[in-house]
């Protein structure tokens, strides 16, 4: 049985599917939102594949229908919303540029200072009660989602939610002084393809696989 998300849908009041960005994909180039993201289009089953994590979604603009592949169950449905927005985003607001190489924090996007607050503070408790005093574990999740390993705090994984979205995790132990700590950076590049609220969904849905993958 195929996984498939189907629009529109929406979870916890957060997230809707506009059926907008769905229009807008089905009028787009494929040549040229393949170019600008670094992904493929089956011409023969009118789909692009995007890797994600360690995992490939093939999103259909005809049907409008994002599907895992290769077929199966959806291991991430509980955030299908969040994963369907950020795929249709980066599909259509992706630039034909080249990363800039750096890594920043959330406050440091434009309007991040104010946007990431209150409810849309970048959670990372999750993670803290799974990995706080485990770096060896924390790396070994990053691993299983072909992350790659940096040298960065006590320990840190640099992963690719999409070929030209990277996303490093950085993890801090608790020590005398100090709480045990995560952040999450970015390429600042990723402002110039999805909106702040994109982003923090995206994250959401990266930290959980993280969890979920130790």
């Amino acid at each position: 049985m195929s996984a498939t998300f189907n629009q529109p849908e929406e979870i916890s009041q957060h997230f809707i599917v506009d059926d907008e960005l769905w229009g807008a994909l089905q009028k787009a180039d494929p040549e040229t939102i393949s170019r600008n993201c670094d992904v493929s289009f089956d011409y023969q089953q009118a789909l692009y594949l995007i890797p994600v994590l360690d995992e490939v979604y093939g999103v259909s603009p005809k049907n409008k229908k994002i599907t895992k592949l290769p077929e199966g169950d959806a291991s991430q449905e509980k955030f299908r919303v969040e994963l369907t927005l950020f795929l249709l985003h980066y599909l259509l607001g992706t630039k034909n540029i080249s990363l800039k190489e750096k890594r920043v924090s959330e406050k440091e996007l434009k309007g991040g200072e104010m946007f990431f607050r209150g409810p849309h503070a970048l959670s990372t408790q999750g993670l803290l009660k799974k990995f706080g005093n485990n770096p060896e574990g924390f790396l070994a999740a990053g691993l299983k989602l072909k992350g790659e390993k940096i040298g960065v705090g006590d320990a840190a994984i640099a992963l690719k939610a999409s070929p030209k979205v990277p996303i490093t995790y950085v993890l801090w132990i608790e020590d005398e002084e100090f709480p045990a700590s995560v952040k999450i950076l970015f390429d600042p590049t990723i402002q110039e393809f999805l909106p702040l609220d994109i982003i923090y969904g995206l994250t959401i849905f990266t930290s959980y696989r993280l969890v979920k993958n130790a």
